[in-house]
């Protein structure tokens, strides 16, 4: 099963470098950068995807053409640059329990919806599956890798494009559409300067600033010191 990383343009990724030394800690076929290659990552496929619009609409439009790409594998693992595999493990299967929309979220215009902020995004994204028939969906946005059927997401992007979400949660919808369970964890992204992992944590993930100028930040790099194969420059 292949790797794919959804990255963007700016910055120096050096996230995106202690990531690649993860992999080491998972079985897996090629990797793929779709959408902003740095320079300094070598040995690795790359998929360039526009990079003009919102985040939100550019890390939609790598998915699906992720899923469309012949050479990548057609079940694949969804990553982005700041996921962490601290041991030797496989990827996770889970969830944060049924989608919570914020009523404030809820009592806007759909259409408003569709233009502003994450909260309005999952409200919107919650409309849409219940239109199509799940009453209680199950929120799968998690800063953790997840297996994705390219067949099956090509056909909910192409299914949801009509209703022309901005902050579409993508794993959201196509975890409920392929029913894929799973069990109900805490998102292990960690934002503050002062935290790190706990010593039964398998996944981590981090914010800009925790990883750069905090205690999460020094412990990933004192983790993970030697290049990846994936690394150019060699750090």
């Amino acid at each position: 099963m292949d790797v794919v990383y959804v990255v963007g343009h700016g910055g120096t990724h050096e996230e995106l470098r202690y990531s690649l030394r993860s992999l080491a800690n998972i079985a897996h076929g090629n990797v793929w950068i779709v959408g902003h290659k740095p320079p300094w990552v070598g040995n690795v496929g790359h998929v360039p995807t526009p990079q003009h619009s919102t985040k939100w609409r550019n890390t939609t439009r790598a998915v699906y053409e992720a899923c469309r790409s012949d050479e990548i594998s057609a079940t694949f693992s969804l990553w982005n640059d700041d996921f962490f595999a601290l041991e030797r493990t496989t990827i996770p299967n889970w969830h944060r329990g049924p989608v919570e929309p914020s009523r404030q979220a809820l009592a806007r215009p759909v259409r408003a919806r569709r233009r502003r902020s994450h909260r309005d995004g999952q409200a919107a994204t919650y409309d849409l599956l219940v239109r199509w028939g799940h009453e209680r969906p199950l929120n799968y946005e998690l800063h953790v890798p997840m297996k994705i059927r390219s067949e099956l997401m090509l056909e909910v992007l192409d299914r949801s494009a009509s209703a022309n979400i901005e902050v579409l949660h993508k794993r959201t919808l196509y975890g409920n559409v392929a029913k894929v369970g799973g069990r109900r964890h805490d998102d292990p992204k960690i934002t503050s300067l002062t935290a790190t992992w706990s010593d039964r944590q398998r996944w981590v993930s981090t914010f800009d600033r925790s990883f750069a100028d905090g205690k999460v930040g020094r412990h990933l790099r004192a983790r993970f010191p030697d290049p990846s194969p994936y690394e150019v420059d060699h750090g």
